[in-house]
């Protein structure tokens, strides 16, 4: 059941009340969805962060998931959902990427568990003192009700940031806080092991016994239909490995990418660097294959455009503008759909698909992983 403010009730105002509950249900849905592919991946491996995360929000109505890019605030937050909703099924799960999404559900009985996943950005702090004020005031307003749960996942260098608005507004006078980077709540090796060998099964990988010949090396596995091998001693080195890059993505780019596989341990000791060499080779290879020029602007552009490709809003002259600032084409017939191809060709690689919506639209986004 929702209500709009009114002074008074028309049947347009009900047809309102309708359209905020069909919003409702489609982000619900989508939500869910995106939980049903988290937990049918099987390349999870919960710490006591999920646990302490859920005590904690069965008594504050306000969570703050952090750590550094690559540590797993977006599987965690998915988990997390997942078992509070098992634990507390008279909550309802509904993940968001914008505080201006929250504006459109306004709920009067429901009971949410809502997760807005980089509130604040991704890159830079995010936030508008004029506008998104008084939607922080309305969410508190929710949670003083006691119907609403708020997770907020926020990237280390992100929270550094925006430390004033955190001291500043009153819903956070309250939060309580979870590091995934911290002592306390980061990987232990056990967990390491278990995580990389999850992605060892779902990736077509084997695990052999110590110095038993591996192949992780050889070109031949850039055939997606042979088996990987990989040691006990190498597996080893790895799990002791502290990428920058972040465990959990390492593991996800190690076994999904199989250029990077055959680096081995470096990978995980530079990925960083390695990913920076494979996509400026792109970039050059770019001036004489079409396919891969494509590639690299949509790489480009999806930087620029805050870590996300919509299909169904392209900005064209973007593309047309990195196209001739990077090899001196000049070319005004783009069709999208090549924009489109090119991104669905990198997933795995480098970009996340995720479906979701936005504002007061159903739109199918893609997510830069990870440079």
């Amino acid at each position: 059941m929702f209500y709009v403010i009114s002074s008074n009730v028309t049947p347009d105002d009900v047809a309102s009340n309708h359209i905020l509950e069909d919003l409702l249900n489609s982000e619900t849905g989508f939500t869910q969805t995106e939980i049903d592919g988290h937990l049918k991946k099987s390349t999870f491996v919960e710490t006591p962060a999920v646990q302490a995360c859920i005590k904690l929000l069965e008594t504050k109505s306000l969570l703050i998931l952090t750590g550094a890019a690559g540590t797993g605030k977006s599987r965690n937050s998915l988990e997390i959902l997942h078992q509070f909703r098992i634990k507390h099924p008279e909550y309802n799960p509904v993940k968001l990427t914008d505080l201006h999404d929250f504006t459109d559900l306004v709920p009067d009985e429901e009971k949410l568990v809502v997760l807005f996943e980089d509130i604040f950005g991704r890159t830079n702090t995010k936030f508008s003192e004029n506008t998104d004020v008084q939607i922080i005031d309305r969410l508190h307003a929710c949670t003083i009700k006691g119907n609403i749960k708020v997770v907020l996942t926020v990237r280390d260098t992100i929270r550094m940031s925006c430390e004033w608005i955190l001291n500043s507004h009153t819903i956070f006078h309250v939060k309580c806080e979870v590091d995934l980077s911290s002592e306390k709540f980061k990987m232990t090796k056990t967990e390491k092991e278990s995580l990389l060998l999850k992605y060892f099964g779902a990736n077509n990988f084997r695990l052999l016994d110590f110095n038993d010949p591996e192949n992780y090396n050889k070109e031949a596995i850039l055939d997606p239909q042979i088996t990987v091998t990989v040691n006990r001693v190498t597996l080893h080195n790895i799990v002791e490995s502290e990428p920058l890059l972040g465990f959990p993505e390492a593991c996800s780019l190690f076994t999904g990418n199989r250029k990077l596989t055959r680096l081995g341990l470096s990978f995980f000791k530079h990925p960083s660097k390695y990913l920076y060499e494979e996509i400026e080779k792109l970039r050059k290879n770019g001036k004489d294959s079409q396919q891969d020029r494509m590639s690299y602007v949509v790489l480009v552009y999806i930087l620029l455009n805050e870590d996300v490709l919509d299909p169904d809003d392209i900005e064209l002259k973007i593309c047309f503008d990195i196209l001739k600032s990077c090899y001196g084409i000049s070319n005004k017939e783009l069709p999208p759909c090549h924009i489109i191809d090119a991104a669905n060709d990198m997933i795995g690689r480098y970009l996340i698909f995720t479906v979701m919506m936005a504002h007061t639209t159903s739109s199918i986004k893609l997510y830069l992983r990870v440079f």
